[in-house]
């Protein structure tokens, strides 16, 4: 049972990954130049790797549209010809290197996609592809960490609720995100080599050696949400401690720009990100106590009637 097979689940993904993606009702062009509506729902994705991306129109946004409701399958409605020929053109845009052409034709289309479409569309473009990506997940944890058949998914019901959101939105955010160093982490049972991977290993730099301030923030967030309670305090200051580690997330911090190029204001220091992930934990192994003494009944009778009178008012 993972946390899509609740309400109360559903609700908690789909609320993180709005305070991180935003749940714009309608297309805009996201920071790495990528066609999206919604919350978060890329209409190009990249069939390739990080490395080598190669950008192709997402194959299912009629049927994701239909799933949710906002195109009528019985009508046929999807994608207008209109709408493909600009999605279309961002493609060609991002596989010549011109991504950033992609702003200005975004913007100045008017798109027929946008009619209609508003933050319940959004939220329900989400609850119905969402599913998917459990399975996604699933079959890149196996395939990244070479396991059998049926593991992936039972490394992936056994995790917390919490490490289950931090990894389905990343998987929802790129699939590519769920790499052999996080996948074999994870099955090995190492999960502060799982936080490592999120929050200095996915964040790739651009041609000139630098990485996004904003992916970052994200990065930190998502690494935040994974469930450290089962780390000791001396387990976290004996990893945080190593010297070669320590130089990897230095260089990682000193290699974030703004979208100016410039160094974020805001970008804490090493030790500043070492004593944030000490306080996580220790929040991680507060909440995962249980009530010692759970009252199953709040608010009891104090003095009920020993003897109650069953004709108070006899003839």
């Amino acid at each position: 049972m993972t946390i899509l097979d609740t309400d109360d689940g559903l609700e908690s993904l789909r609320t993180f990954v709005t305070d991180g993606e935003a749940n714009i009702p309608n297309i805009y062009n996201d920071p790495v130049n990528i066609p999206t509506i919604g919350l978060g729902y890329a209409l190009v994705t990249n069939s390739g790797t990080t490395q080598n991306p190669i950008w192709v129109l997402r194959g299912s946004i009629n049927q994701d549209f239909q799933a949710a409701g906002i195109f009528d399958a019985n009508l046929g409605e999807g994608l207008s010809d209109a709408d493909l020929v600009v999605l279309n053109q961002t493609v060609v845009n991002l596989n010549q290197g011109a991504g950033d052409d992609n702003a200005n034709l975004i913007a100045q289309h008017n798109w027929d996609i946008n009619t209609g479409f508003n933050a319940d569309s959004s939220n329900d473009l989400f609850d119905a592809v969402i599913v998917g990506y459990e399975s996604i997940l699933v079959n890149r944890l196996e395939s990244q960490a070479n396991l059998a058949d049926g593991v992936g998914q039972t490394l992936f019901d056994g995790q917390p609720d919490d490490t289950q959101i931090a990894l389905l939105d990343l998987v929802y955010n790129a699939p590519t995100l769920i790499g052999p160093g996080l996948s074999t982490a994870l099955s090995q049972d190492r999960i502060l080599d799982v936080w490592f991977e999120i929050r200095f290993r996915s964040n790739a730099p651009d041609e000139d050696g630098f990485r996004s301030n904003g992916i970052d923030n994200r990065r930190e967030e998502v690494a935040t949400k994974l469930d450290l309670s089962g780390v000791t305090e001396a387990q976290l200051a004996t990893y945080l401690a190593d010297e070669p580690r320590r130089a990897v997330m230095q260089a990682y911090l000193d290699s974030i720009r703004t979208s100016n190029g410039t160094i974020p204001t805001d970008l804490g220091t090493l030790d500043e990100l070492v004593a944030a992930v000490e306080v996580d934990r220790a929040a991680d192994v507060e909440a995962a106590i249980p009530d010692p003494d759970p009252d199953p009944d709040p608010d009891p009778d104090p003095d009920p009637d020993p003897d109650p009178d069953p004709d108070p008012d006899p003839d």
